[in-house]
């Protein structure tokens, strides 16, 4: 706009108070030429005046870059990773885990409990002691580690090692060993 032209200036004003009123209380990410990032919000007071928050969001844009990569490659890995909170939620599944499961006919979802998990997957593992397996999560302290057979249609064998987190979660994965438990027979 030309600063100089009065009418400019309002008309400029008018717009971009039309625009900030229509979006008041909406946050918005804005990426910039150098690559930083802010986080706007405009809020209208009582008076019909504005206030703009803008925060540099950049480092956890980074973070949040990082962290995409991160979970795409965890999901590239041919184990079953579970990664369930200190509440026995489950907080992220990798593909093979969700697929290995859907295949089965037990649903492992995001926020999923851990209990109706197991209770679940015992249809088609029916020698899952729950009671058992529920109480031996709940003392565990650092690991556990087991062997479990998968029935057809996975048919392989898992060593299954649980991790107990320091925030109280537990780290699962599945390592495929049915090769191994071949030449034990």
């Amino acid at each position: 706009i030309n600063c100089e032209d009065k009418q400019s200036v309002k008309n400029w004003a008018k717009e971009f108070g039309d625009i900030r009123l229509k979006n008041s209380g909406v946050s918005q990410e804005t990426q910039h030429p150098d690559g930083s990032w802010s986080n706007v919000i405009d809020l209208v007071l009582a008076d019909g005046s504005f206030i703009t928050i803008a925060n540099d969001i950049t480092n956890f844009k980074k973070y949040e870059s990082e962290s995409q990569k991160f979970y795409k490659a965890i999901d590239e890995i041919p184990y079953v990773i579970d990664l369930w909170d200190e509440n026995d939620k489950l907080v992220i599944a990798n593909k093979f885990s969700r697929n290995m499961w859907a295949e089965l006919g037990v649903n492992l979802e995001k926020g999923r409990d851990f209990k109706e998990f197991l209770e679940d997957s015992t249809r088609v593992i029916p020698n899952v002691d729950v009671v058992a397996e529920l109480n031996n999560r709940k003392v565990m302290k650092d690991q556990r580690v087991v062997e479990a057979y998968i029935p057809p249609p996975i048919d392989k064998w898992s060593l299954i090692i649980d991790k107990r987190l320091s925030d109280g979660g537990i780290l699962s994965i599945h390592t495929d060993i049915t090769e191994l438990k071949k030449t034990e027979k």
